[in-house]
């Protein structure tokens, strides 16, 4: 028989599944046998919001959601959806049944455009980032944000310096590495961004512990004409 474990939290009072790894031994029953714990891993869920505003938006979740399915994670703001694409061309039109993106990645960004500002809610498992492989293909890629903090743009795209041409908001900001231009600042949790890569790339994050970076962090001011 699979042994089976679960957490318990006082505070909370609420039970979790947990998943076991272990030291020594087999994770089932045997006869006279010993199994030695290392580890138990329990994945907590989650709420996220996502604020939408009027017009286009640039989103991504660092959420896996428990439901993935489009139609059911854009029901709170269908009334004002007009359109949500990802970057492949494949989109979700409410108003004329349209749907080829069928479920929501989270190794995806979105376009979403609204007719009035609303918020969009996603319960799941977070992401663990520095664990998580973001695919990105020569050229440019509409590349989500899987972090649940603030980042200084450089030391987000630590893993991808060599590579990255240029990276840019939802707000006319950029980061272009090679001319140290860096108007974007800070990549922000729920925003997606565009990143253009000279070569296949494969982005991965720090983690959600790590700190914003230890170089003097240089952010480039907007022009005021």
């Amino acid at each position: 028989e699979i042994y089976k474990f679960k957490v318990w939290d006082g505070v909370l009072r609420t039970e979790w599944n947990a998943t076991a790894t272990y030291q020594v031994g087999n994770d089932f029953y045997t006869i006279s046998g010993f199994s030695m714990l290392s580890g138990l891993f329990v994945q907590l869920t989650t709420e996220m919001n996502i604020e939408l505003s009027t017009g286009w938006n640039i989103i991504s979740s660092y959420v896996v959601p428990e439901n993935t399915n489009i139609v059911d994670i854009y029901s709170p703001v269908v009334d004002n959806l007009k359109i949500a694409k990802n970057g492949y061309g494949l989109m979700y039109v409410p108003a004329y049944s349209i749907n080829t993106i069928e479920n929501w990645n989270v190794l995806d960004g979105y376009l979403v455009n609204m007719l009035q500002s609303g918020t969009l809610t996603i319960n799941g498992y977070q992401i663990v980032p520095e664990e998580t492989e973001i695919p990105l293909s020569n050229g440019w890629t509409l590349a989500p944000y899987l972090r649940n903090n603030p980042m200084y743009a450089p030391t987000a795209f630590e893993s991808i310096a060599d590579n990255l041409v240029i990276a840019k908001d939802n707000f006319g900001g950029v980061y272009v590495p090679l001319y140290g231009i860096n108007t974007i600042g800070y990549l922000e949790p729920t925003y997606g961004y565009y990143l253009n890569v000279n070569t296949e790339s494969n982005l991965v994050y720090p983690s959600n512990s790590a700190q914003k970076g230890s170089v003097i962090e240089s952010i480039t001011p907007n022009p005021k004409h």
